[in-house]
Formats: structure tokens, C-alpha cells, sequence
């Protein structure tokens, strides 16, 4: 993974390019580091040499006031001293006032802000502050913090990261339970979950705002009986509409969606591999997990239509690292699409080889296939295509 650093606008190195190429992401911070001045009333830092801030930047001593003094004009080697002296003060000191923790948070770093999240004077208004990061797992880090309010972890089971939710539904559970409590919130979970709860409740729930209770919904195999009422509304149809893509991955898991629901899905989320690689928002690559869901399913069912969408998938240029097992994995299955391959048959050359020899191996692979592997540069190929069309011409000599 690549190492974020962030400096601050008065930086005036000439590193950019270095850094850079040791893949760290540079990020040069143009607001102030601080949104009000402290009240510490120690040295005058200023008036000091560089050798006597390094000295207090690094000593353990230093009380953490005038460590965040120190950073509004040290330089930055000595800057980044001074915020590792406070992550190790704030790790190693349980009283530090919740006060000084928000004013801790203003240095606009990932690991101050992770010892922060577990401190056990974490309040609500460090929760929120932390949680307007973007990195989600400081908000896992927060929900760990034994510290943490109800009313954070409530507000939890609703955050946009699905590990989050689960997380926080995880502790809440285990909360509740110890002190022998519900909340309405469960109590619509556990109806959610459960095969018998009356199927006009669960209509009611697949309209809740939680996406935990829609998603629980959708994996209730219950939920099939509206499909097959004539009377009742098709709420799975419904649910597969969602707007969360996790809701729309669990009825195309759920064991009792149908095969028309599962092509509805496939359909709308078709794989397209540029955008899965070159994506413009972590949106599209959840789309994809639909499509791969969906298929799944139609291939563990009605293979035959699997087979359609699966063309899709193996196209040689969508070929990457990532997907190795799977299109092995799929170039094996009986749907497979090998007629789309014989159809396409100079996009066998654009295959990598092992690809190619699960392919001469596929049971329904065709005598035009073969005929062009015979010709292909790698002699593992050429001899299982030869092997293959030695097998599919021997019953029509036999017969001669």
C-alpha cells in the first residue's frame, strides 16, 4: 500500500518527484493545522534553535500543549517527530482530557487520529470529528473502544461501509444482550431474519432505511411466498430494485430467488472490465459484485442462460490478474460458452495459453476450436488440441 504523507503549505521541499517514485502519495495541506490557538503557557518556542526544538519534539517529557505549539513553525523533519512523540503519549496516557483529544485531532493525520479513536476518554463530538475521515476503519477502531457511546453505535448500524454496519450490529447485539436489554432496531432485525414472521411485516421491512433490515429481508427465504401469491405485491422483485447494492447481492443469493429476478440483475449490472479496472467511483465495482452474484446463481441452476452472460466475462481483454481463477474456474464449467468462442474464433489467438488448453479440454469443445489451436505457439496446446481432434474424428473412422 502506498504511504500518505501530508505537509503543511509553508513546506518547501523539493522531494515531489522522489517520493513519489517510492510509491508515497504526497498530499500539501494549504489551511492551517489548527482551528484555535492553545492556551499553553510554556517557553516561547519561536525564540528557540532548530537542535532545541528537535530536543523537545522527541523527548517523552514534553507535555503534548506545547508539542502542538511546536508544529505551527518547526520544519518538517522535526514536525513529524513531534506528532509521533504525541501518538505515543496519547497511546501510553489514559488521562488525557476528552478537551485536549479534540484539539489533538486538528494535526491532519491517520495514526494521531487512530490513537485518539482509542483513548477511553473518547466522547460523541471525537466520534463525529473522526468519522468525517474518509478511512472506514477508524470507525472500526471506534466501535472496538469499549468507551464508545450506545448512541454512536447506534448511528453506526446505518454508516455507508457495509463492515462497519455489521460491526456495529455485532457489538450491539452483544451490548443489549449483557444488560438484558432490546431496542425496536433489533427487534425489526430479528423479525427480519425470521422464515415465520408474517409476510405483510416483512413487506413493511423491505422498506426500512436500514440497509441491514432490507438486506435481512432479502436473505429470508420466506420473502418467495409474495412471488407466488397472486395477491401479494412482488417484494423480492422490489428488493432486487434496491438502491444499496448489498440488498440487490443478497436476493441474488437468497436460495429462493427466481430466474427471471436473477436475469433482471445480471442485465442491469453487465460486467464491463474497463470500468471495473478504471473505475470512476467505488460504485461500479459494487455493481460488478451484483453481476458476478447474479451469474453465479443462474449457473449453480440454468446454466443454459448462465451461458449468455458469461460471454461477456471471457473476453480476452478483460484478462487481468484478478480474475485468473474465476475464468479458469468458468472455461471448465458446462456453461461455458464455447459456441460464442466458435463463433469468435480469432479471438482465441488473444488467450493466454493455459486458458487455451482448458478450453481444448472443455467437453463440448467444437472441431473448428481445435483446428485453431493446432496452429498455436505453445506445444502444451498444440498437443492436447491434437489429443482432442484425435478423439472427436476416431468414432467417424471407425465407422469408414
Amino acid at each position: 500500500m502506498p504511504i500518505i504523507l501530508l505537509f503543511h503549505k509553508n513546506y518547501s521541499g523539493n522531494y515531489s518527484y522522489t517520493f513519489l517514485r517510492q510509491n508515497l502519495i504526497i498530499f500539501i495541506y494549504t489551511g492551517d493545522f489548527f482551528s484555535e490557538p492553545h492556551s499553553y503557557e510554556g517557553t516561547q518556542i519561536e525564540e528557540i534553535s532548530q537542535q532545541e526544538q528537535y530536543a523537545l519534539a522527541t523527548s517523552a517529557m514534553t507535555p503534548i500543549p506545547q508539542l502542538l505549539e511546536l508544529l505551527r513553525i518547526t520544519p518538517v523533519d522535526i514536525y513529524w517527530e513531534a506528532v509521533r512523540n504525541i501518538c505515543q503519549q496519547v497511546v501510553c496516557s489514559p488521562d488525557i482530557s476528552s478537551k485536549l483529544l479534540l484539539e489533538i485531532l486538528d494535526i491532519r493525520s491517520v495514526d494521531v487520529h487512530a490513537a485518539v479513536a482509542s483513548h477511553p476518554h473518547i466522547s460523541d463530538e471525537i466520534c463525529e470529528r473522526i468519522a468525517k475521515f474518509k478511512e472506514y476503519r477508524l470507525r472500526l477502531l471506534m466501535l472496538q473502544n469499549l468507551n464508545i457511546s450506545p448512541a454512536f453505535i447506534e448511528k453506526s448500524l446505518y454508516d455507508k461501509h457495509v463492515e462497519v454496519r455489521q460491526y456495529a450490529l455485532k457489538i450491539y447485539q452483544e451490548k443489549l444482550a449483557v444488560n438484558g436489554n432490546t431496542s425496536d432496531f433489533i427487534i425489526q432485525y430479528n423479525e427480519a431474519i425470521n422464515e415465520h414472521t408474517p409476510l405483510p411485516k416483512l413487506a413493511e421491512l423491505a422498506k426500512h432505511k436500514s440497509v441491514l433490515i432490507r438486506e435481512a429481508v432479502a436473505k429470508n427465504p420466506r420473502i418467495i411466498e409474495a412471488y407466488s401469491s397472486p395477491k401479494s405485491e412482488n417484494y423480492l422483485e422490489r428488493l432486487a430494485k434496491d438502491r444499496n447494492q448489498f440488498v440487490q447481492i443478497a436476493v441474488a443469493n437468497n436460495i429462493n430467488t427466481p430466474i427471471h429476478i436473477l436475469e433482471i440483475l445480471a442485465e442491469n449490472y453487465q460486467y464491463d472490465h474497463y470500468e471495473y479496472i478504471c473505475p470512476p467511483s467505488d460504485h461500479k465495482r459494487k455493481e460488478h459484485k451484483v453481476f458476478i452474484a447474479a451469474v453465479k446463481r443462474l449457473i449453480q441452476i440454468a446454466p443454459t442462460i448462465a451461458s449468455k452472460y458469461l460471454a461477456n466475462f471471457i473476453e480476452p481483454k478483460f484478462h487481468n490478474l484478478d480474475t485468473i481463477p474465476f475464468r479458469l474456474a468458468l472455461l471448465q464449467h458446462p456453461a461455458a460458452p464455447i459456441e460464442y468462442l466458435t463463433q469468435n474464433l480469432q479471438k482465441l489467438r488473444s488467450f493466454p495459453w493455459y486458458e487455451l488448453y482448458v478450453i481444448s479440454q472443455h467437453p463440448q469443445v467444437t472441431t473448428e476450436i481445435l483446428q485453431i489451436l493446432l496452429q498455436d505457439a505453445h506445444r502444451v496446446v498444440r498437443a492436447s488440441a491434437k489429443a482432442r481432434l484425435d478423439q472427436k474424428l476416431q468414432p467417424h473412422l471407425k465407422i469408414k
